[in-house]
């Protein structure tokens, strides 16, 4: 087991970002391919259906409910018919991605064209990248606010990624936690600005997999816990020049189950 206090690990390799099309190889099986757009697009990926959009009541829940993304096509979080039941989750609000989807390759987008702001996100069995696209999604239940792969036999996958320039930041107030349950298998990849207030448990009981790169930056406000609970086993992996992983309390590799610390081709400052 392997405990710093606090802990800031910060990649010092020059690197040119190449902020959409890139290919990111990850330890075992797992393999993420984001597909390339040319740089006169401005958003990545494409917006669906947008006219059919304006015709469509774009309203907000008077009082809480769960919003579960409707289909794996790319849309923006303010696109009523994005969400099933039909509207726009707001404070109060859970939001959960269970498509089912196994392949990166038919992995789709949240864009955010406003801030934005829900009690929770889940993402069950699912492949889903939220896009901040220079705005703020803030997740401010109490609690763990952020699950990825909360039951048992989940594939959640969530990559918080920049749109080229626009970067923006997902805010999670409370905690947030990777492959919950045992048997459960929970990714996140971070190459936008990702905050957790309080704690982050990667790989609590099931596996978990987390990575910063290509000039993302995480800031973690309580501790991180790799490989919480016996069986689990957690990866957390620094890749890239200007990525920033900062703990500001406890960084704890391996708890009870397994955990590594990887940094590729970049440097650590405890």
């Amino acid at each position: 087991m392997c405990v710093a206090k606090p802990a800031r690990i910060r990649s010092n390799r020059q690197n040119t970002l190449v902020p959409w099309g890139f290919e990111v190889r990850l330890v075992g099986t797992y393999l993420m391919r984001f597909a390339g757009c040319s740089a006169s697009e401005q958003f990545c990926p494409p917006i669906f259906a947008v006219a059919i959009g304006l015709f469509l009541p774009f309203c907000n829940s008077a009082s809480a409910d769960d919003f579960s993304w409707a289909t794996p096509i790319s849309r923006s979080f303010d696109q009523s018919f994005a969400w099933t039941p039909v509207g726009i989750p707001g404070p109060g609000d859970a939001v959960i991605f269970d498509l089912g989807l196994t392949d990166p390759a038919v992995r789709y987008g949240v864009i955010l064209r406003d801030d934005e702001s829900v009690q929770s996100v889940r993402v069950e069995s699912d492949i889903v990248a939220i896009v901040p696209n220079g705005h703020l999604l803030t997740v401010d239940g109490e609690g763990y606010g952020l699950e990825v792969a909360p039951d048992a036999n989940d594939l959640g996958n969530v990559s918080i990624i920049r749109n080229q320039d626009h970067v923006g930041t997902v805010r999670v107030t409370h905690d947030a936690r990777v492959g919950v349950d045992p048997g459960s298998d929970g990714l996140l990849l971070i190459n936008a600005l990702f905050d957790v207030g309080g704690d982050l448990i990667l790989a609590d009981q099931g596996r978990g997999f987390f990575q910063t790169t290509q000039q993302g930056q995480t800031t973690i406000g309580g501790d991180m816990i790799v490989g919480l609970a016996a069986n689990s086993d957690g990866t957390v992996l620094l890749q890239d020049a200007g990525s920033l992983l900062d703990v500001e309390n406890t960084l704890r590799i391996g708890g009870a189950g397994e955990g590594q610390l990887q940094v590729v081709e970049a440097g650590m400052e405890l």
